[in-house]
């Protein structure tokens, strides 16, 4: 894994475990750290988490807590010291979008991933998510992505939700876009 030179000038080399593989998603950065997981090789779907980090000028590979189940294709952000991660498939053949919702709270990872309600919509892999403030509270954000289910055709989703972690609770977003915007005339 090479970062580009004038965002970080290391160049960082993945454990033996890693070698080989189709992809490793890399999920947010964080300070000084980049949190990284396995997505998924030619069979399978991953569950390996890593934080990368640098320290004495030296990068520095630590293994996290797996996920509860594997995934790949999945979106991740981190809000308020916490690492969310939705969506994605749970299975590489055939691949299928599925609905989890999972945190990890970086103060302690030792306690491992939980899984938290899933948004009120449809289940997605390749979405988007980020983190911003509400105005009220720093919140998790996901838009758009796909479902889709082995052959059979993809649903391309324009829909977005909010999740607020200090209530708990999910809220789809009205969006004003489409993907045909352009050919209004």
């Amino acid at each position: 894994l090479d970062y580009t030179p004038y965002l970080m000038p290391y160049a960082v080399r993945l454990p033996d475990a890693l070698k080989g593989k189709e992809h490793v998603v890399i999920l947010f950065r964080c300070a000084s750290k980049v949190n990284a997981k396995r997505g998924c090789d030619a069979q399978r779907a991953m569950d390996e988490v890593f934080l990368l980090s640098v320290a004495a000028d030296r990068p520095h590979i630590t293994p996290w807590p797996s996920l509860p189940v594997p995934l790949a294709n999945a979106a991740g952000a981190v809000v308020g010291g916490k690492v969310y991660v939705a969506g994605g498939n749970e299975a590489r053949n055939p691949a299928r979008a599925c609905g989890g919702f999972f945190v990890l709270d970086t103060a302690n990872p030792d306690a491992g991933w939980r899984e938290l309600p899933a948004w009120p919509g449809p289940a997605r892999g390749y979405a988007v998510a980020a983190a911003q403030s509400d105005g009220m509270d720093n919140c998790f954000y996901l838009f758009s992505g796909r479902d889709y289910d082995g052959d059979r055709p993809w649903t391309v989703h324009r829909d977005g939700y909010r999740y607020n972690p200090r209530l708990g609770a999910w809220y789809r977003l009205c969006l004003l876009y489409t993907s045909d915007a352009a050919d209004d005339k």
